[in-house]
């Protein structure tokens, strides 16, 4: 743990609680299923690159490849079909993760850069542009030498969409998985009539060859090794739209190695009790910013709670803060290591509520790094104070 540094880190935190929902996970049969109502505010609306409007021709070849025009199906049918015909027309890309690039001067292949960079190095297709690959496969007779390679992401962007312009509610969930140090795509599916939510990892099963087995994940399933992160988003936040020309600006910084912390003992001191709890620090310009989670993490349970997402640049606003996972500093009492080696970026602004607001954010691979006191100060309350004293 890089403590050696600090002199003292204080935190009180003197706000009104309130009791937090608690977030419940059923069964149905042998499927991982939750509720509706659990989703976060990131669901609304999302999944990056997946078109929302659909042409008819889109419409009518996703009818044809899931088969389900000539016939009355139900829920399971369309997604038990819509999972098969994801599966059947293209190959999973695994070479492409070996490909060499150039990052930070230096010569690396594309699996073993910060799982926060591949996505810049790898061809991403949208729903359309997979659609197209797919019916040049099929017209030209299912020749191998058309046939789409896709990636996670195309997989399961492939899925949402097959599954919308059939008129079921599908997203995107990312996270990671086992040993691969890269970021997974799942498939969470709504059966409206329900309320209630499945998940697939079509990726998983095409990798594998065993295609059956992701269809519908078990608890075991999707508890194997997942570690869920974020949803994708398309621009819409707490279900604002926000504008489409809006403009933040991207500052690359030097933050050197030791400058960003991690396994900072932070006591906090919330409805009475003193809870202690190690947090990653990066240090930059004279002022201390900390992980956006720990500060929602802080403020989870008071008049100031909030939740949190990131589209290019940082998305809040007051409401239900959702763990995603990787609050272990929380969760086990285990310090999270800090990425030392990406490059630092000051973004100029973010969105509170869909609205556009002045303050720093560093951002440091996929992690965002605030100063909690902006965060307060948006929200118009008082009460999180954080001293940190560095050498």
């Amino acid at each position: 743990m890089k403590i050696s540094r600090i002199l003292s880190v204080a935190l009180a935190l003197i706000l009104v609680t309130t009791l937090a929902p608690s977030t419940v996970f059923a069964s149905n049969s042998n499927y991982y299923t939750t509720t509706y109502r659990n989703l976060d505010h990131a669901w609304q609306n999302s999944t990056d690159m997946v078109d929302v409007s659909f042409d008819d021709w889109e419409k009518n070849w996703a009818e044809w490849l899931c088969d389900t025009s000539k016939r009355n199906p139900s829920f399971t049918d369309i997604v038990s079909a819509t999972y098969d015909a994801t599966v059947s027309y293209a190959e999973f890309n695994h070479g492409v993760y070996d490909k060499k690039v150039t990052y930070n001067n230096r010569t690396v292949q594309i699996k073993n850069l910060p799982k926060g960079e591949t996505l810049s190095y790898l061809p991403q297709y949208t729903f359309s542009e997979c659609l197209y690959q797919v019916t040049y496969y099929v017209g030209d007779n299912y020749r191998g030498r058309s046939q789409p390679e896709w990636t996670e992401s195309d997989y399961a962007r492939f899925m949402v969409g097959l599954l919308r312009a059939q008129d079921i509610p599908a997203y995107i969930i990312v996270g990671t998985q086992g040993s691969l140090d890269r970021y997974t795509y799942r498939v969470a599916v709504i059966d409206s009539a329900n309320q209630r939510i499945y998940y697939c990892d079509p990726a998983r099963g095409a990798m594998s060859g065993n295609i059956s087995k992701w269809r519908w994940l078990t608890l075991d399933e999707y508890n194997d090794d997942f570690k869920y992160s974020h949803i994708y988003n398309e621009n819409i936040a707490n279900g604002e739209i926000l504008p489409v020309d809006r403009v933040y600006t991207t500052t690359a910084v030097n933050i050197p190695a030791n400058k960003r912390f991690e396994g900072i003992n932070v006591p906090i001191r919330k409805g009475g009790r003193t809870t202690n709890v190690y947090m990653r620090v990066v240090m930059y310009n004279g002022d201390a910013y900390f992980w956006i989670r720990d500060v929602a993490k802080m403020l989870k349970g008071t008049s100031g709670e909030i939740w949190v997402d990131h589209d290019g640049t940082l998305l809040f606003g007051k409401g239900n803060y959702e763990p995603n996972g990787t609050e272990i500093n929380w969760a086990d009492g285990k310090s999270i290591p800090i990425d030392t080696l990406s490059q630092a970026y000051v973004l100029s602004h973010a969105y509170y509520g869909g609205e556009r607001i002045k303050m720093s954010i560093v951002q440091i691979g996929n992690d965002l790094y605030v100063r909690p006191d902006d965060i307060t100060g948006a929200l118009g309350i008082n009460g999180l104070n954080i001293n940190v004293n560095i050498k």
